[in-house]
């Protein structure tokens, strides 16, 4: 197949999600192409090609989107991308992707981000994730 990153945001949007899952140069999509990928394309990415995902491009992530990612996508968002993942994006995670986040990640975010989670989310979070956290977003 073409580069995923050579197309249009036309031909984004009428990709099969198995189409999707084949691609392999997905961390060279625009914000654009990521921002009008449906849930359903967004959640056929393969773990290995979503940790190659920058800041800017989680960040183009819709919204309402988010709720599609899979714990093993949201586990390989990187250290560095997930600054870009905005609170409003934060705030409808799954529980069950927010329990998969790594501590490493969770205190990767900032206290803006954290306040995103909602009780739920809060609640959702493991007792090894709740240890790991530093005092800092703890006191947050």
């Amino acid at each position: 197949m073409t580069a995923i990153s050579t197309l249009t945001t036309a031909q984004i949007q009428a990709l099969t999600t198995a189409q999707v899952a084949a691609a392999t140069d997905v961390e060279l999509l625009s914000t654009l192409q990521v921002q009008v990928m449906s849930g359903a394309q967004v959640a056929a990415i393969t773990t290995a090609e979503f940790a190659q995902l920058d800041s800017r491009q989680i960040g183009a992530i819709d919204v309402a989107d988010i709720p599609f990612l899979t714990n093993a996508q949201a586990q390989a968002v990187t250290a560095a991308a997930l600054p870009g993942l905005s609170p409003s994006q934060l705030a409808v995670l799954t529980t069950s992707a927010v329990a998969a986040l790594t501590t490493a990640q969770l205190n990767t975010l900032t206290s803006t981000q954290l306040a995103a989670f909602d009780a739920a989310r809060i609640q959702a979070l493991t007792t090894a994730q709740v240890a790991g956290l530093s005092t800092a977003h703890v006191a947050a």
